[in-house]
């Protein structure tokens, strides 16, 4: 089945009201989960933090009607102790106002790294959860784009933002209470004033979505040609075929488009904001002028003029600030939706309940029963009515041209897909019956494209056990079955010596080398099936004949499994299997396909064009 991906496109008022605010409380739940006190203790400060601007209007509001009172003709010229304690109380407030800003800050950039950290652990375990396929869909990448660069830091962010539009709107209401004392109509034209500015950058939000997800695939190509032009593994045939300049220009070309788009969406929003912006000015000091004739009138005094005047221009800017949170936290909420639906992303490797118990000796063997499978997306069959049998103790060897299905069987019995048509048994139980990780634990597996790991010697071969301790003695006698002891013997710290170049005092391999480290891998878990693709690929003669006799020695009473493309390694098997476009061609031991002269022998004994 292919994995699918639900589509984010726009949403509409329902899927608003349906995705929205759950992803909202999801992200609450994930910023609380991080650290409880945290949240409290920011919140709290919050609060505070919108109850005292009104204390500081008010107390200044008193101190300007005690100056004015206290320069009328005939009052002493002495400042009144009133006065004194009201411009200490401000003073006061002014600083508690600072250290509750510090403080919240403060924490809320250890709050947010906590989040990010806690996102990245649920991120990493997703990813190891979910099935092998995932990596072979663009739209899982596309999602997996977005989750790691844009909704990772977006959660604490969106909370933080909740929480400040919590704050303004306690401000807010203490203003417009105040402006209400005023006049009623106040807070009605505060409203009306900064509403086109929130309408614009909801639209906005969508429209900055929208080119952030239709982009992510542009975004990939930019950072793989980045990868190209910067990784070792492209490094030699970069500077060989001399495209490191086509790589650059090209990546060059994808970065000016989105650049270039960018800048035009960008522009379009500073436009809109600029004509937001001007018209809550301009009613700004419109009402700065009907305050200064009432105060003229003798209506107000000098301290509500003041007073009022100020309170205006702090609620159009808690206004202003709340519609901008809301925007914020609209776009926010768009790219978090992204996070969740990699977090919501299920396998599709079926998961037996209950689990049946692995058998604890193997008697019967492997089964492969009408076995055939596709890919997804694919409507080509990669294998048909594959069956046949690998019993302990009997060495099996796949054959067969590139793309005849035996990697493709390789990944079946190892349930990193299961088969579309047929079964895969062990002493007569289908594998999709065990738990899943119980049954990797069984394989001992070495694929073609064998991993690299710039870790110690030691790590990467401890890597194919790691319930053993680090410093378990089979470790070595896995690295001397393998050869891989004599390459070790000849790095400066032995064991303990890192291996590439990605960091300090690395030593490089070659690939002979790093594929002795890769079979050690594998010979050091005591599984009762062994899988091995190409494990000689990168010998020579010499070296290919003592792997192999190495092979056959540990796969000594289990199912073994080889996969090979050489001659000289198939002939180590008892039973050759030959596949032939995802089908079995013909079945025996190397001497019996080559005298019967089918695909086998044809595979081995191609005639060199033009020769008779």
């Amino acid at each position: 089945m292919t994995p699918r991906l639900r589509s984010l496109r726009k949403l509409t008022p329902r899927q608003l009201r349906e995705e929205l605010l759950p992803n909202i409380l999801r992200s609450i739940r994930l910023v609380w989960q991080a650290s409880p006190s945290l949240f409290m203790i920011s919140t709290l400060l919050l609060v505070l933090q919108s109850v005292l601007p009104l204390g500081i209007l008010y107390t200044s509001k008193l101190i300007l009607d005690g100056v004015a009172a206290a320069l009328k003709p005939g009052t002493a010229a002495s400042t009144p102790p009133s006065l004194l304690f009201l411009a200490t109380l401000v003073a006061g407030l002014v600083f508690l106002q600072v250290m509750a800003s510090s403080l919240h800050d403060w924490l809320q950039q250890h709050q947010s790294a906590l989040v990010q950290e806690s996102i990245m652990e649920r991120l990493h375990a997703k990813s190891v959860e979910i099935d092998f396929a995932y990596y072979e869909n663009p739209e899982f990448f596309d999602t997996l784009h977005q989750a790691q660069h844009q909704a990772i830091y977006r959660p604490s962010q969106l909370v933080g933002r909740l929480q400040n539009i919590i704050q303004q709107s306690l401000t807010l209401a203490g203003l417009v209470g105040l402006l209400f004392l005023f006049h009623w109509s106040i807070p009605l034209l505060l409203l009306f004033t900064l509403l086109p500015a929130l309408l614009f950058r909801l639209h906005f939000a969508d429209v900055l979505f929208e080119w952030r997800r239709k982009s992510s695939n542009l975004e990939r190509k930019s950072y793989h040609y980045h990868w190209l032009l910067t990784d070792k593994t492209w490094a030699k045939e970069v500077r060989v075929l001399a495209v490191g300049r086509l790589f650059r220009r090209r990546y060059r070309a994808i970065q000016r488009r989105l650049r270039v788009e960018q800048f035009r969406i960008n522009g379009r929003q500073t436009r809109g904001t600029l004509i937001a912006q001007l018209l809550a000015t301009a009613v700004a000091y419109g009402f700065y002028i009907v305050l200064i004739g009432r105060t003229l009138a003798g209506a107000i005094t000098l301290g509500s003029l003041v007073m009022y005047f100020q309170a205006f221009q702090q609620a159009l800017n808690a206004l202003r600030t709340l519609f901008t949170g809301i925007g914020d936290i609209y776009e926010d909420t768009r790219f978090v939706s992204q996070l969740f639906a990699f977090f919501a992303l299920t396998p599709g490797v079926a998961r037996s309940v209950p689990v049946r118990p692995m058998p604890a000796v193997i008697r019967h063997g492997l089964t492969i029963d009408g076995v055939s499978f596709r890919y997804p997306a694919s409507g080509r069959w990669a294998l048909q009515s594959v069956s046949f049998t690998a019993a302990p103790g009997e060495r099996i060897a796949l054959a067969g041209a590139n793309g005849s299905g035996k990697s493709t069987l390789m990944k079946l019995i190892c349930r990193l897909y299961d088969p579309t048509e047929g079964r895969i048994l062990i002493d007569g139980i289908d594998i999709r019956e065990f738990e899943q990780v119980e049954w990797w634990r069984r394989l001992a597996v070495m694929f073609q494209d064998f991993e690299e790991y710039n870790l110690s010697a030691r790590e990467n071969i401890w890597l194919g056990d790691i319930r053993l301790p680090l410093r378990d003695g089979r470790i070595e006698t896995a690295a001397d079955l393998s050869g891989a002891s004599r390459v070790i013997a000849g790095l400066p710290q032995g064991y303990e010596t890192m291996l590439g170049k990605w960091f300090d005092e690395g030593e490089e391999l070659s690939k002979g080398e790093w594929q002795r480290i890769a079979v050690a891998r594998a010979f050091l878990r005591d599984a009762p099936i062994m899988i091995f693709d190409e494990p000689t690929s990168a010998l020579d003669a010499r070296n290919e004949y003592e792997m192999l006799s190495a092979w056959m020695e540990r796969v000594r009473g289990r199912v073994a499994i080889l996969i090979s493309h050489r001659i000289s390694t198939l002939q180590s098997a008892d039973r050759i299997i030959m596949m032939h476009q995802g089908r079995i061609a013909e079945v025996g031991n190397h001497a019996q396909l080559w005298s019967a002269g089918g695909p086998y022998a044809e595979l081995f004994n191609q005639p060199v064009p033009g020769r008779p």
